[in-house]
């Protein structure tokens, strides 16, 4: 940026720009900039605003609102407003006595899915129980705070800063399945052979739910791992629930790996832990998708496919998650890339099999993460459409995205 650009200049839109003394290297600024005289010419730029230092990150944090156009927090009245809201009357079934637990990062600040396992109708069944918080029933359609939600789109989980979709009010307390807390939700509940892992039937409910516990991620490994410093801080029903899931969360993993040949592409997440106001990072954590996550994924992909599956079957309009297959080009060039960067002989990549038999190949390696970050690349996105054309990565023909 040019020092030398007068203190002050009209700008089209009616604002001012700022001084550029008053900028120091690393600060964060808005700058708008100016058509070039000729395409040799420099590019010159009139400072619109500093947004501030480096350090403590709120800086940072204000140019990624700046630079993706997000919405600004809800007004105090908004708020207000939102406390306010009663549900929509609609029959509800009484699932109260459910023992449902949530399982969330240590951070998380709403409860927004929940899940039970109690005895099937007939012996060697249970009956698992995917519960959303039934926030629909306080938005109806076309309402302000749908046309809010409409525009923010999702909720942005910033380092030390969330910019919610919906007020505090409705996403952190009245919709958000806080234990011990009597809440509406909306429940898929299926009956699966415990054994096998098959999907025996299902059936989706409105319901009234109360939560018995609150459960991290880490507390769930530790669980599944049998770890017994745990054992005083999680009553011994939970530990048999928790188990009971697992159990059972493996074997319809084990199923869909043998029937849908999904990929199975789980890259580590890198999480920036921030503490205090203003915000400072403390450190870098990395999250690896182990046995506790894949308990969580497997319910909720069993009931995506369940609630698209009655979509088609009932005939209503709704929104498919659909993933293309890969080009033979994409996948013929990720194949170049990686018998070179492996320095091996690889076989063609025909089909999602040999995807899996290529991965499990570099198991481990350090490379792993670069391999995997590279196949991605080679696929498509995945989207949203009116018409079910399956999704490739989880090996599905009908598939939704009915948790989220």
């Amino acid at each position: 940026l040019r020092r030398e650009l007068p203190a002050f200049v009209d700008l089209a839109d009616g604002g001012h720009a700022i001084d550029p003394a008053d900028v120091d290297p690393g600060d964060w600024v808005e700058v708008s900039l100016l058509p070039p005289d000729s395409p040799q010419a420099p590019l010159q730029a009139v400072l619109l605003r500093r947004l501030g230092g480096a350090d403590p990150i709120s800086a940072d944090l204000d140019a990624i609102v700046a630079e993706f156009g997000l919405p600004e927090p809800w007004s105090a009245a908004e708020e207000q407003a939102a406390a306010r809201l009663e549900p929509v009357a609609l029959e509800r079934v009484d699932a109260t006595a459910l023992e449902a637990v949530t399982i969330d990062p240590l951070d998380a600040q709403d409860f927004d899915d929940a899940l039970s396992i109690e005895p099937g109708p007939q012996p060697g069944l249970v009956t698992i129980g995917v519960h959303i918080a039934d926030v629909a029933a306080y938005v109806p359609a076309d309402s302000a705070f749908d046309a809010g939600a409409r525009a923010r789109g999702f909720t942005a989980y910033l380092p030390g800063r969330t910019l919610p979709m919906l007020p505090a009010a409705l996403a952190g307390r009245t919709c958000s399945l806080i234990a011990g807390e009597e809440r509406l939700a909306h429940s898929v509940f299926m009956d699966i052979d415990a054994a096998s892992g098959e999907v025996v039937s299902r059936r989706r409910q409105r319901t009234r739910l109360r939560v018995v516990q609150r459960l991290t991620f880490e507390d769930v490994a530790a669980i599944l791992a049998d770890d017994p410093a745990l054992r005083g801080r999680v009553p011994p029903r939970v530990h048999q629930i928790v188990r009971h899931l697992g159990e059972v969360a493996c074997a319809c993993r084990a199923r869909r790996a043998a029937q849908d040949g999904f990929l199975d592409l789980a890259l580590p997440e890198i999480r920036v832990l921030c503490t205090g106001a203003p915000p400072r990072i403390q450190a870098l954590q990395r999250v690896e998708a182990g046995p506790a996550h894949q308990l969580v994924e497997e319910f909720m992909l069993a009931a995506n496919t369940a609630v698209a599956e009655e979509l088609l079957e009932r005939g209503l309009p709704g929104l498919f998650r659909n993933h293309d297959e890969p080009k033979p080009a994409d996948l013929a060039a990720f194949l170049v890339w990686a018998r070179q960067t492996l320095h091996t002989r690889l076989p063609a990549l025909g089909d999602r099999a040999a995807v899996n038999r290529l991965l499990a190949e570099v198991g481990q390696d350090a490379l792993r993460d670069t391999v995997l970050a590279q196949f991605l690349r080679a696929l498509p996105r995945a989207g949203y459409g009116v018409e079910c054309r399956g999704h490739y990565g989880l090996g599905k023909t009908i598939y939704c995205h009915f948790t989220s």
